[in-house]
């Protein structure tokens, strides 16, 4: 004769699926975890998750494990994204093209501001190339701190609240660009217009004076005055200024 198999509910036994909610099965049991925990090796108890164990946690701050969760301290000048996965820096400052050593005490000296009271990352993920009062090196292009100021790359910034990737503005936020002419921006770039008689100076990003009087024979047998935007020729005897000025016949 058969007896009859009876299941024995493990959930009903003590200390069974501590920190989550045991499900009753035939023959086994099951044990699902509360947010912050997860199984240990027995299969059947919970135990907390040390989310301060991955360094993108807190990112930028201090990270503390807490039984089901983690806080996130941030430092001064810092808030903590809505995420909480990391710190904003909220402090605000100039942009640089040019920094170089000063001393050899560390300092450095910046030049080329392009924008007040900008963002670091409005600034290091644009053209910027330091940063700050007193100024500090944007990080190098591909580096693990470039990359959580830049998510996006160059061109992109999270936004401080809805961490959201978007175009940085560079005719905006870094005025002192394009110079002298029309700065357009364009989706993670921008782009620079120089009006007649400007070309586009690589390294301040200004429109800089064209001197038209480096191009041998402008002025035919004339002589060349370069003006701003423009120039003159200064015709000898017997020759008159035509083209409005620009050529001697």
């Amino acid at each position: 004769m058969c007896k009859k198999i009876h299941d024995i509910d493990e959930c009903a036994l003590p200390n069974i699926c501590v920190f989550g909610t045991c499900k009753n099965l035939p023959g086994l049991f099951r044990c699902d975890c509360a947010i912050g925990y997860e199984l240990d090796r027995s299969g059947g108890n919970c135990t907390d998750v040390d989310e301060c164990a991955d360094p993108t946690t807190c990112i930028s701050g201090t990270c503390s494990n807490t039984p089901g969760s983690y806080d996130c301290e941030c430092p001064p000048d810092f808030q903590l994204n809505p995420t909480r996965v990391g710190c904003v820096d909220t402090r605000s400052g100039s942009c640089y093209l040019e920094v170089k050593p000063r001393g050899d005490n560390g300092d450095l000296s910046c030049s080329n501001e392009i924008g007040v009271s900008v963002a670091k990352a409005s600034c290091c993920c644009s053209l910027g190339k330091a940063w700050g009062t007193p100024c500090e090196h944007c990080p190098s292009v591909n580096s693990s701190d470039y990359k959580v100021l830049c998510p996006g790359g160059e061109g992109f910034r999270a936004n401080p609240i809805t961490v959201i990737l978007e175009d940085i503005d560079e005719c905006l936020e870094l005025p002192g660009l394009c110079q002298g002419g029309k700065c357009i921006n364009t989706f993670g770039s921008f782009q620079c217009r120089c009006p007649p008689g400007y070309f586009l100076n690589e390294e301040t990003r200004v429109c800089d004076d064209v001197n038209e009087c480096e191009q041998p024979g402008i002025c035919g047998p004339g002589t060349c005055y370069n003006t701003v935007g423009n120039y003159t020729c200064i015709c000898p005897p017997d020759y008159m200024p035509v083209n409005g000025g620009n050529n001697c016949m």
